[in-house]
């Protein structure tokens, strides 16, 4: 169960909360920056070292891979904003990055 605190740390406007079943360990969120789905899953802390999963899908991908171990859900939200970040800039500088049409002998 996600505390009111760790609730309260998903800003809504930067993200859009996809799926929380209240009696589960878990959350599904998208950032409405790249669209990225995420899950956060908490898990008993005294059969791991990280007590928090993070889970990542890309737009168009079926299926989540692991991303992160985090310890809370503040460094959880730290880390899909930096990838979001990295995620933006990548594709703005993609754009920009001239391909050769022929490979080069």
């Amino acid at each position: 169960m996600f505390t009111y605190k760790e609730l309260h740390l998903i800003d809504k406007g930067y993200f859009k909360v996809l799926r929380y079943p209240v009696e589960d360990n878990f959350i599904e969120i998208q950032s409405k920056n790249t669209k990225d789905s995420w899950i956060i899953q908490k898990r008993n802390p005294a059969y791991s070292e990280y007590p928090i999963i993070l889970y990542h899908k890309h737009p168009g991908q079926k299926y989540y891979h692991r991303h992160w171990q985090c310890y809370n859900v503040s460094q959880c939200i730290r880390s899909i904003k930096s990838h979001d970040e990295y995620s933006l800039l990548r594709k703005w500088n993609e754009r920009f990055i001239r391909r050769p049409k022929y490979k080069c002998v």
